[in-house]
């Protein structure tokens, strides 16, 4: 019982002792922080690894502490960072504001142009209810706690997911590869908040309760259709995968299954939050006019056979990653072909009483491809690559289960050799990369932090909830967006990926524009007026590259300035 409790111990020393040196030892190298804290890390598992080697606790409560050290030494790093990695990005500043704006009930409008927006809101409504539950005030610091806590539970769901399917040793050894084929490299996509990791987090689990139900314990078919409709309400390139789940499911052989009666189970239940969220959506874009978008899932002709050979070369080899630079591309394309060879002997390794779990391996795999491909082709190679994750999690557990299978037998040698490659180099690579990456997103964020209190406290005083206001697209998302329900002209791409509405994206864009481009102040002025604009907000500098606020700076009264923000009263 001892070394029970010296294991629970071990896990809470090392998470509040690696926070607290998070924010006091803070070298500025990332190579340094890294050797620092992944040394540490080694340091406070390896009597862990102890107490598991001599067998004094039991392996199915060793291995998951185990998994929370690992998850822990990935995300300390961002513990100390005031708002998520990525915040320049303009997909996280939309998530910001998209929160911000859920918070005063306004579930289904685009935070940007006010106007009803079809994009998904599940994520944003959970976390608008956190935000006003607690009085917070800035969404951006909420979506980078919050997303912390989907780490966390992303790496638990991988443990579990594994385990139920073999065992805890598999979880461990599963968990402990995800970083070796999830998207780290230089992207960082595991490190910035957005709903997929939600959603991921709950298909993962929904698979495993479905993996359950296919054993006999059918009930468990009802939360893992409510976990699936969820998932697709969050992020809904996961549409694809659901009806993958569910033909799986339907064609497993297990002579048990009453087919149509247990689809059923899993089918209501999983269209109960898609019928809640979208009917509303549907009705209020429908009372707009604001159906169609030139955005999302567009059927176009029949790809040719280089479209199918570029996809598999980059989906089968790297992963579905483009890594930079070149040797960590060969590196991490190396380890994503081994996990296939890997995970095609351990289908082959099965025993013949496990015949239907092979089967249902196979299609589940099958099906998957599938699902990349109309993905790629519908949505484009960001989303595929997001999907391809949901894919390379049975890889990666199927993979373990084999690696794990001959630690006792004739390669014992080679796959420690392996299981140490990933712990030394996939490890230390995405720790150095979250690392580096919180550096440049504190570098950039100092100046903001400073000087954005003043500016902000006089746009809320002097502007009324839900006005518009006039900024350039950076100034707007660092400033405005997550704090403030202030609108303004197209601040994201081009709209239509938001509004989901192409003339409207269109008529917003094309004013924008004008106003930075113009010398007329007169049509200036007159664009400002259409949308009621009173106020201008300038960041010390950006006159020299926009001829409009040239204009706006000699023609309008300054109603605050400090060392970096104007504010320009229009007349």
């Amino acid at each position: 019982m001892r070394p029970t409790f010296a294991a629970f111990g071990i896990l809470v020393i090392y998470a509040v002792s690696n926070i607290y040196l998070e924010h006091i030892v803070n070298p500025y190298d990332p190579l340094l922080k890294t050797a620092f804290f992944f040394g540490y890390f080694i340091l406070c598992i390896s009597p862990l690894l102890y107490f598991w080697l001599k067998r004094k606790i039991r392996e199915g409560f060793i291995a998951p502490i185990l998994v929370l050290c690992l998850a822990i030494l990935y995300i300390s790093a961002l513990t100390t960072l005031p708002v998520p990695i990525g915040r320049d990005s303009p997909d996280i500043a939309f998530h910001a504001a998209k929160v911000l704006y859920s918070s005063t009930g306004h579930f289904f409008n685009d935070p940007i142009t006010s106007f009803p927006s079809i994009y998904p809101s599940v994520y944003h409504i959970l976390l608008g209810w956190i935000m006003r539950l607690f009085g917070s005030h800035d969404s951006s610091y909420l979506l980078s706690r919050f997303h912390i806590l989907m780490l966390i539970a992303l790496f638990i769901s991988v443990y579990l997911f594994a385990t139920c399917l073999f065992n805890s040793r598999v979880g461990l050894f599963a968990s402990l590869s995800f970083g070796a084929i999830f998207m780290l490299p230089v992207l960082g996509y595991m490190f910035i908040p957005m709903p997929f990791h939600l959603g991921l987090v709950m298909i993962i689990n929904s698979v495993t309760l479905i993996y359950l139900a296919l054993q006999g314990k059918r009930r468990y078919l009802y939360p893992a259709g409510l976990l699936a409709g969820l998932a697709v309400t969050v992020w809904p390139a996961f549409l694809p995968v659901a009806l993958a789940l569910v033909v799986v499911f339907y064609y497993a052989p297990d002579k048990k299954l009453r087919r149509w009666v247990d689809c059923l189970k899993f089918s209501l239940p999983f269209l109960v939050f898609p019928i809640i969220v979208w009917l509303p959506q549907y009705l209020l874009l429908s009372k707009y006019d604001l159906l169609g978008s030139k955005s999302v899932g567009l059927f176009k002709t029949i790809p040719g056979l280089t479209w199918f050979l570029n996809l598999l070369v980059k989906f089968i080899f790297f992963g579905g990653l483009e890594y930079q630079p070149q040797w960590v591309t060969a590196l991490f394309g190396i380890n994503y072909i081994i996990f296939i060879t890997l995970a095609f002997l351990g289908l082959r390794s099965f025993r013949k009483k496990d015949l239907w779990k092979k089967r249902f391996w196979g299609m589940s795999l099958i099906l998957m491809l599938a699902v990349i491909i109309l993905v790629h082709y519908s949505f484009g190679p960001t989303y595929s690559c997001r999907v391809q994750l949901v894919f390379s999690i049975p890889l990666i557990t199927v993979g373990a289960y084999y690696l794990v299978g001959q630690l006792n037998k004739k390669h014992r040698i080679l796959s420690i050799s392996f299981i140490v490659w990933l712990v030394v180099l996939t490890c230390s690579w995405n720790v150095y990369n979250v690392n580096k990456l919180v550096q440049e997103t504190k570098d950039g964020y100092e100046m903001w932090e400073k000087y954005c209190p003043g500016a902000l406290q006089f746009i809320q005083s002097n502007t009324a909830y839900a006005d518009y206001i006039f900024a350039t697209k950076e100034t707007y998302r660092f400033v405005v967006l997550g704090k403030l329900l202030r609108f303004n002209l197209v601040a994201h791409r081009d709209g239509t990926y938001y509004s989901l509405n192409p003339g409207l994206s269109e008529k917003m864009l094309n004013h924008y524009n004008a106003i930075l481009s113009s010398n007329d102040f007169g049509l200036i002025k007159k664009i400002l007026n259409h949308y009621g604009i009173r106020y201008i907000l300038i960041h010390k500098g950006e006159e020299a590259s926009y001829p409009g606020l040239r204009q706006l700076l000699e023609n309008c009264r300054p109603a605050y300035q400090d060392d970096v923000f104007t504010v320009l009263e229009l007349k």
